[in-house]
């Protein structure tokens, strides 16, 4: 008997006359016979349960054109609605090769197929979307406002979006949710109070339109969701999916999913792909550094060459500061794996030391600052912009030092280069406070301050330098109360030190006078931009010095206040923030713990401290 065959136009795949046979849209759902198609609807099993019998659409295959991959095989991606598109070739490895449905059809820099379903979003997102007023945006005025907040304070950290993207075009041509990502992070910088620029208002917007799916671009989406980062509601004390670790996280998932680790492919947008992927790495370090656990990602895994100059357009200032950004910030990852892994004293300094050596050789010398060289002529081709962006870049790298050197056991020998780096960090910090600056920062400084202070509490011990430490703690404690107003995670940096504190001044015997120090030659590099002025602590560890040559000491103090004097620059009798409220220093530091609200409390799930790892080993269970 000869068979017929017919080509339906509206399908993908021949067909032979013998179909399938139709069911009702609840019939397929529970998975039983139906007669809709032999007699005339509703269906009878419908009309036995009461039910409303709706015809089913059946799901049109797609058709198939065999292509030839460059290693002989023959694969058949599936054709989507674009002609233009690029097939899904072009991310992690090879994307034709992977092994899933044969009906998905994914392209590079978009979802698979399917996804064109979901992305509509269905009626109840789309009303979920519209309760949470997800598709709203802030007047004109206000959205330029936050958008010079996000290119001025933000984007220097996060340089994945590129202006084009946002500004010269209409909004309604911009994705919302990366709208959102964006406003999110410009009002978290800004010292605005107005109904209209609420932070958390930007941040439920743009989760809920993440978690919807109602952005249909996944290189769209994990920018966003790299931006996410700025909400930051608490620190690693409390369970939570709203804390830059897990947006972190997230991020990182769909970065290893698009296969930005690999550099095994060519693909378009390279450069923004690059600065995404170490954004997301140099975050995940720093995070790492400041919970003590471990990082997401493993860099063991990743072929991506570091960012550079040519991945950024001709002339931007932002390029060498987020260049050496991401150059320290794995420098820090190393270190904390380190610790994490509690490996030995030795390993630590011999491998990390030399790193921030050849790192701090290796920056420019314009973003090499200390607050003595802000008013010098040779800054004034800079803006008040770019020297807050060193002077950022400048407080990570003191806090390394600080971190990598400092004292490891409560009876250890006294920590010089830490101490002189978390006074430099203080003194960047009084700057910061005079110009209102601290604002403009980060939820990482928290945790730098924080390391800052337990390496000045070192000298606790010996009392001829014990009041000149205070006075730097004095500016630590001012500015991590300017942070808490923004960051809540500045909590339990303050807990940590108040832990730390009462272990030192209830165990610590007091000494009259501060023995003889010295400093290697990797550590006189490595505090070869610490000077008199930008340093309190200098001059009252400088006479005790010892062991290192005129030459080493030169590189230690390469900013003079002779030379400083002879430069025409008056040099002020009194530090730039008064601090006259906090009276005379006294023998005892009385450091005030901001309290902790009722809600933190009940949220408090475990006593890991914020930066705990850092403390003395003999202090850990006390």
């Amino acid at each position: 008997m000869e068979r017929s065959f017919r080509i339906d136009e509206t399908s993908s795949l021949v067909d032979s006359p013998q179909r399938a046979r139709r069911a009702c849209t609840e019939c397929h759902a529970r998975k039983v016979r139906c007669d809709v198609g032999t007699s005339s609807s509703p269906c009878s099993t419908c009309v036995r349960d009461a039910r409303t019998c709706q015809p089913r659409s059946r799901q049109k295959r797609r058709i198939r054109r065999p292509s030839t991959h460059p290693d002989g095989t023959t694969v058949t991606p599936a054709l989507g609605k674009s002609a233009t598109s690029t097939p899904y070739e072009n991310g992690y490895m090879q994307r034709a090769t992977f092994i899933g449905p044969e009906t998905l059809d994914a392209q590079d820099g978009q979802e698979p197929g399917y996804a064109s379903v979901i992305t509509h979003g269905s009626s109840v997102s789309r009303q979920i979307c519209d309760l949470q007023k997800a598709f709203t945006l802030p007047s004109k005025t206000v959205q330029l406002a936050l958008f010079d907040n996000f290119w001025n304070y933000s984007y220097v950290w996060d340089p994945i979006i590129e202006r084009a993207q946002v500004l010269g075009v209409y909004n309604e041509r911009v994705s919302p949710l990366l709208l959102q990502a964006i406003f999110l992070g410009g009002s978290r910088v800004s010292a605005a109070r107005l109904p209209s620029i609420d932070p958390h208002e930007f941040y439920l917007r743009a989760k809920t339109l993440f978690w919807t799916n109602q952005e249909p671009n996944p290189l769209v989406k994990i920018i966003a969701v790299s931006l996410l980062h700025w909400w930051n509601p608490h620190g690693p004390e409390l369970v939570s999916t709203n804390t830059s670790t897990f947006w972190n996280r997230i991020a990182v998932s769909l970065a290893l999913q698009m296969g930005l680790n690999s550099a095994q492919r060519k693909v378009p947008d390279e450069s923004l792909r690059r600065r995404i992927w170490w954004s997301i790495v140099a975050r995940d370090c720093l995070i790492s550094a400041a919970h003590g656990r471990p990082q997401s990602v493993n860099l063991e895994y990743c072929d991506v060459p570091r960012p550079s100059l040519h991945d950024f357009s001709p002339g931007n200032t932002i390029a060498p500061v987020f260049i050496a950004y991401v150059d320290l910030a794995v420098i820090i990852g190393r270190f904390v794996n380190h610790s994490i892994r509690k490996n030995s004293i030795e390993l630590q300094i011999s491998e990390i030391g030399p790193r921030l050596q050849q790192w701090i050789q290796a920056l420019p010398p314009a973003l090499r600052m200390s607050p003595a060289t802000y008013a010098t002529d040779s800054l004034n081709e800079y803006s008040a912009i770019d020297i807050l962006n060193f002077c950022q870049l400048n407080v990570t790298y003191y806090a390394a030092v600080a971190m990598l050197y400092r004292a490891r056991t409560s009876d250890g020998a006294f920590p010089t280069a830490a101490v002189l780096a978390g006074s430099v960090i203080a003194g960047i910090f009084e700057d910061f406070l005079a110009r209102d600056q601290v604002r403009h920062l980060g939820p990482v400084y928290t945790f730098y301050l924080l390391v800052a202070s337990i390496a000045l509490l070192s000298c606790y011990k010996y009392e001829d330098i014990w009041l000149t430490a205070q006075e730097d703690l004095k500016i630590i404690s001012h500015a991590q109360d300017e942070m808490k107003k923004k960051w809540p995670s500045a909590i339990g940096s303050i807990r940590s030190f108040d832990k730390m504190y009462n272990t030192t001044i209830t165990t610590q015997t007091r000494e009259k006078k501060l023995p003889q120090q010295s400093l290697d030659g990797t550590q006189c590099d490595l505090l070869s931009g610490v000077d008199a002025f930008g340093c309190a602590m200098w001059s009252a560890i400088c006479p005790t010095l010892s062991g290192i040559d005129d030459r080493d000491r030169d590189r230690v103090v390469d900013v003079q206040l002779a030379g400083y004097q002879e430069s025409g620059h008056n040099i002020p009798n009194v530090p730039l923030i008064s601090t006259e409220h906090f009276g005379e220093p006294a023998a005892e530091f009385d450091w005030n713990m901001l309290p902790l609200d009722q809600h933190d409390e009940q949220w408090q799930i475990d006593d890991d401290l914020f930066g705990g790892y850092l403390f003395w080993d003999d202090s850990a269970e006390s």
